[in-house]
């Protein structure tokens, strides 16, 4: 044993010591080229409880290969007899053939993997081996949980297998994984530097340690970084977004010595130009098409397609970018009021953009990235890809759809402020207390009709309950066309447009929308009130 230990320490620190079964495991798989497994283990849970009544702890183990003798694996928290264990995650195979799996235990266990239940023999007490066969394939994962009970006596449980190509032999922690790999975010974080080991995707969010935790990411386990454009990290030292903090903008491959495993908590924010708030055409840098709702100002419906079309200065190519904050924005056409959508949410390459009703949903959200020469790639905060047209076609009635981000020039977008009309300063507000204009209190200048009290007053001298409003002045409308005006109030209201009643709703109800229509002429000052 001396000259052994004494050969590893001449080797140096690129030796590590393993078990015989993952030493044999390992020359096995080098000697045939097999696919290395990276896995970290199952989950185990804990419980007090032959049935698994209270959960006292959970763990990652390495495999399950345990002899606790007349003991438990925490007499503290579990005593010595009455507990159980559930190991769960996914066992990765080395050959496409039939595997037998073998669980050696005292008591009872139910060992079921790919949905398929292999051994269920949970409520047999004493020391017996059980076996199940299920044909595997090379390389792929399968869901594996194994669920033990220890009644009284002897407490053991080793989880084995064996193929035609393969020695009966407890489950090598490499081809065990407590948690599915995922790349599904903006943001991928890895177990190990270059990107290697577990990995999991992160949508934009706050994700304290238990977060993180629902993720599969253990506490100081990240090393390397993948970080798409238009997006951004933050890594804490702490829990709770504490302690020193470290701001990636791009993909790192090593973390290096100072946060190398050292995060315990993290940030994913959109990383967008700030400063584009307002009302646009939006030309096509490949085509210079504009942006355009499918059926002009007669596309006022959800599910309204959108496509190129040639400049037309309608409403139906005017679109309002309205900052969410980190440089993300919602896209509104100015003549519908509806949004550019991802269908259904998804994330598939190729899928046509419509219009939709407003929900500032995250497929209704879209980062403004800088490209060159002045223009800019709008990505989803849903799927990370950017807005382009199908197969890059310059055509007139293109379809913009969503891709993966390759270079593609029909990515980059110009915006063109749309020029302003009209000097307005607002609305003449008379403000009341009584709830028919009943005691005259004060008079202002409200810019726009868009508050919201809560259970308070509109101001000093007003009652917080039976009040009301009276806005009068001049709209005027950008474009000729019907025009559609929505008020929801709590509680009564009504809308004269040029002397016509268009929402006559004097009523004790509250969060509903009540809408009406008037043709108006682009230019022209109307009364309202």
């Amino acid at each position: 044993m001396d000259d052994v230990q004494d050969c590893i320490n001449r080797l140096g620190p690129n030796v590590r010591v393993v078990a015989p079964d993952e030493f044999v495991w390992l020359i096995r798989k080098n000697l045939r080229n097999l696919p290395v497994g990276t896995g970290n283990g199952l989950k185990a849970e804990y419980y007090a409880g032959y049935h698994k009544d209270v959960l006292k702890y959970t763990q990652t183990d390495g495999n399950v290969d345990f002899d606790w003798g007349t003991g438990s694996p925490d007499q503290a928290q579990l005593g010595v007899n009455q507990f159980s264990v559930k190991w769960s995650g996914q066992v990765q195979a080395l050959y496409s053939e039939p595997y037998t799996f073998h669980v050696y235990s005292d008591d009872g266990v139910k060992l079921t993997v790919n949905g398929q239940t292999l051994i269920n023999d949970y409520e047999t007490q004493g020391a017996y081996t059980r076996t199940g066969t299920i044909n595997l394939t090379a390389g792929q994962k399968y869901n594996i949980e194994l669920e033990y009970g220890e009644g009284n006596g002897d407490a053991f449980c080793h989880l084995q297998w064996s193929s035609t190509s393969q020695m009966r032999q407890a489950i090598p922690k490499a081809q065990l994984y407590s948690r599915p790999d995922t790349s599904n975010g903006p943001v991928t974080v890895y177990e190990h530097a270059q990107y290697g080991g577990f990995h999991t995707g992160l949508p934009i969010g706050a994700y304290k340690l238990a977060g993180l935790q629902l993720k599969g990411v253990q506490n100081d386990e990240i090393s390397s970084i993948k970080v798409a454009e238009g997006y951004k990290v933050v890594l804490f030292e702490h829990e709770n977004f504490a302690g020193d903090s470290i701001v990636l903008t791009a993909s790192s491959p090593a973390l290096g010595s100072n946060w190398d495993e050292k995060a315990s908590s993290v940030k994913v924010l959109a990383n967008g130009n700030t400063g584009l708030a307002g009302s646009y055409t939006i030309r096509n840098a490949a085509s210079n098409l504009f942006l355009d709702v499918r059926g002009g100002l007669g596309g006022t419906g959800d599910g309204v397609a959108i496509q190129l079309w040639h400049g037309t200065n309608a409403a139906n190519q005017t679109f309002t970018l309205k900052h969410l904050g980190d440089g993300r924005y919602t896209i509104t056409a100015y003549h519908s009021a509806k949004c550019l959508d991802i269908p259904q949410s998804s994330t598939d390459d190729d899928v046509s953009l419509w219009q939709w009703t407003a929900q500032e949903a995250s497929n209704q959200q879209f980062i403004a990235v800088a490209a060159d020469s002045g223009y800019y790639k709008f990505i989803s905060v849903r799927s990370g890809q950017v807005l382009t047209t199908l197969n890059n076609s310059t055509a007139p009635e293109a379809k913009v759809v969503q891709h993966t981000g390759n270079g593609q020039t029909g990515a980059r977008w110009q915006l063109l402020s749309v020029p302003t009309v009209g000097n307005g300063n607002g609305l003449s507000g008379n403000y009341y207390n009584g709830k028919n204009f009943e005691t005259f209190v004060f008079n202002r200048i409200d810019k726009t009709i868009d508050f919201d009290w809560g259970e308070g007053a509109p101001s000093t001298g007003i009652t917080n309950d039976s009040y009301s409003i009276r806005w009068t002045g001049k709209v005027e409308p950008r474009y000729t066309g019907t025009y559609t005006f929505y008020m929801t109030s709590d509680n009564g209201r009504r809308l004269w447009v040029n002397n016509q009643l268009i929402i006559d709703k004097w009523l004790n109800d509250w969060d509903i929308e009540y809408s009406g229509t008037i043709n108006l002429v682009a230019g022209q000052q109307y009364d309202i009130k």
